[in-house]
């Protein structure tokens, strides 16, 4: 049970290429036309000439739900679907309401648009039906993406980690004042001790290494403003939309299906990696 837990749990990359998603439809689409051509599960209820047309039916629904799926589910649970939260779980909460309302458009189409002879099916019988068709490639896609991302990402951010903890340590020391919205918004620090900048909102908090620990300052100001001000020093990079990083300070960089995160020096904060953001970056001197 735990481990199945833990598998939901895993990182996932959700899909918002409108044309990969058509595409994952329509194979889908095409996988039912496919089954339904070759078993006929409705035999009894169909003529001999209807049959292909029928399968037909349901492949098109199929793909035209899921599109429609994929276009309205990303942006009415948008806290749900966030890319930087998105896991297994949550892409298997995505599919499962795909196979229900893909069932509730067949069922629709079994009383008022086929050609059954026979349309005394239930909604019941067509969830049952399409569920059964539906979950085990769903589970053997999730299972299978999962893994295929996680290795790819694993090994990239390996060979990268490697490639950093090979260069030689420039140290850049200078001084810098990082301004705010306000006249009072300003912090002075030593770029050699600063670690990241996080987006909270309206703020953002500077990591800072003091020496023998690390500190959490907070001023008034967009991460875009803040990173216009880094401008001429290159070893500080916008890897995320709620990070700026210090290449000084890190430590290593480990992969998800999801993409990447990087790992600190002196400090538990795991900073995310953005899916347009080109990580060989981080190893370029």
């Amino acid at each position: 049970m735990n481990g199945l837990l833990n598998w939901l749990r895993r990182p996932f990359p959700i899909g918002t290429n409108l044309w990969k998603n058509s595409l994952i439809s329509l194979l889908f689409g095409l996988f039912i036309f496919g089954f339904l051509a070759l078993f006929n599960p409705f035999s009894s209820m169909d003529t001999y000439e209807s049959a292909w047309l029928i399968s037909l039916g349901y492949g098109l629904i199929t793909t035209v739900v899921m599109i429609m799926n994929f276009a309205l589910i990303a942006i009415l649970f948008a806290k749900v679907f966030n890319s930087d939260e998105y896991t297994v779980g949550t892409a298997l909460f995505a599919s499962i309401w795909n196979i229900i309302t893909i069932a509730f458009a067949n069922w629709l189409f079994f009383r008022f648009g086929s050609f059954h002879v026979d349309g005394s099916r239930s909604l019941l019988y067509f969830l049952g039906v399409t569920l059964a068709v539906g979950i085990f490639p769903v589970v053997v896609l999730l299972f299978w993406f999962e893994r295929i991302y996680f290795m790819r990402h694993t090994k990239i951010a390996t060979s990268i980690s490697e490639r950093i903890n090979s260069l030689p340590q420039k140290l850049c020391d200078t001084e810098i004042i990082l301004f705010g919205m306000g006249k009072k918004d300003k912090l002075k620090l030593r770029t050699s001790n600063l670690i990241c900048v996080k987006s909270e909102g309206n703020y953002v908090s500077v990591y800072r290494w003091t020496g023998e620990t690390t500190k959490r300052e907070i001023i008034r100001a967009s991460l875009k403003r803040i990173e216009d001000q880094f401008s001429n020093y290159p070893q500080f990079i916008r890897c995320h939309q709620s990070y700026i990083i210090n290449k000084q300070f890190i430590d290593s960089i480990s992969g998800n299906a999801r993409g990447y995160v990087l790992h600190l020096k002196y400090t538990d904060m795991k900073a995310l990696v953005s899916r347009q953001f080109d990580v060989s970056r981080l190893s370029q001197t």
